[in-house]
């Protein structure tokens, strides 16, 4: 009975560390700047502590997150947009929980790092 569920515990600790790193197939690309290079990017919530910017496959901008609640790749992003331009430190956004009709508390993105594709030889 112990070895059953020794067994079952170490299958659950298999399938949950087994998720990918949203970041697997990019690197770094530059230094963080104060805003993402461009304004038409789709925001993707990566994990717990991290929102990216896609633009098309190659590049992405990552945002490090403080402390958001709620902040988790099924969750969706109500960011705050005052006039145009791209989103920048300190932009606000709040998260809204499937199933929830009343968003997070007031979010704040941080500095925006560039990660670009690894090139396949």
């Amino acid at each position: 009975m112990i070895a059953r569920s020794l067994l079952a515990l170490a299958a659950l600790a298999a399938l949950t560390g087994a998720k990918d790193d949203p970041l697997r197939g990019y690197t770094p690309s530059g230094p963080a700047t104060r805003c993402a290079a461009d304004s038409s990017a789709t925001p993707v919530i990566l994990d717990g502590h991290r929102i990216g910017l896609r633009r098309g496959s190659n590049r992405m901008w990552v945002s490090e997150i403080a402390s958001c609640p709620s902040l988790d790749p099924y969750s969706t992003l109500v960011i705050e947009r005052f006039g145009g331009g791209p989103l920048c430190r300190n932009d606000r956004f709040r998260v809204l929980t499937p199933g929830v009709t009343i968003p997070s508390r007031t979010c704040f993105f941080s500095t925006f790092t560039p990660y670009d594709r690894v090139k396949r030889r």
